[in-house]
């Protein structure tokens, strides 16, 4: 690939890696920022402050030749979990967490959309919500992809 079309079809497998796993079972995995993060709840290519990116991309040439570049994305997870009580939130959290690093631990590659993928970060916050307690976090998937340079007449 030459362009940066890939992306699209970069979140849509993960979003499909994420709704298909058995470990997120009732799981609501979103493509997107929601509104309103809701109980037990994925975003893809969502971060927690609505102008923060939910998708960066870097490039840098990969061949001496410079005809190839590696693509390297950091796409945001937001994972929302509720309970009556902190530690039960807490916990539910991260068994989210657990799944979605499972989900593309068992799918590297993404279904052969990307070279690599693979969770590196996780920012975790908690709070009272209602009547009970929310306990969020960004998770950031990093891909590794290649693409062909457009050679110049």
């Amino acid at each position: 690939m030459t362009g940066y079309q890939e992306f699209p079809e970069i979140i849509d497998a993960l979003v499909t890696a994420l709704t298909e796993a058995d470990e997120l079972s009732g799981v609501t995995v979103v493509d997107g920022p929601v509104e309103q993060p809701g109980h037990d709840s994925i975003a893809v290519g969502a971060a927690a402050a609505p102008e923060e990116p939910g998708l960066e991309i870097a490039s840098e040439p990969a061949d001496l030749a410079g005809q190839r570049d590696r693509r390297t994305a950091t796409v945001r997870l937001l994972l929302t979990a509720d309970g009556a009580e902190l530690a039960q939130a807490r916990r539910r959290l991260y068994e989210l967490v657990d799944g979605a690093d499972a989900a593309v631990r068992r799918t590297p590659d993404l279904g052969g959309v990307v070279a690599r993928a693979r969770l590196t970060e996780l920012a975790v916050w908690q709070g009272r919500h209602g009547t009970g307690f929310r306990v969020g976090a960004e998770a950031d998937v990093e891909v590794d992809t290649w693409a062909n340079r457009l050679r110049s007449a």
